[in-house]
């Protein structure tokens, strides 16, 4: 029992990062759109600015991955199709 426990806390705590994550990723998105706006109103090559966005937009994918992983792995242990959560 205390095993479900600390796993289905695990879960949660994960399900919630990984919600963080798909809000940073949303207002990243917003944040994009914004800047090629001002980039265009203002005429100016904010080329820098984009790259960084898309590095920062690369590492949340790369979170939600894994975040989205260890959450399949707890839902295995918790379902009974796998014995054991390694860390």
């Amino acid at each position: 029992m205390v095993d479900a426990l600390k796993l289905a806390t695990k879960y949660a705590g994960y399900a919630s990062i990984e919600s963080e994550i798909l809000c940073g990723l949303s207002n990243l998105e917003l944040t994009r759109e914004a800047l090629i706006s001002t980039r265009d109103h203002m005429k100016t090559d904010s080329t820098e600015a984009l790259e960084a966005l898309s590095l920062v937009k690369r590492y949340l994918h790369q979170q939600r991955d894994i975040i989205r992983s260890e959450i399949q792995k707890i839902r295995g242990v918790l379902s009974g199709d796998l014995e054991s959560y390694d860390d």
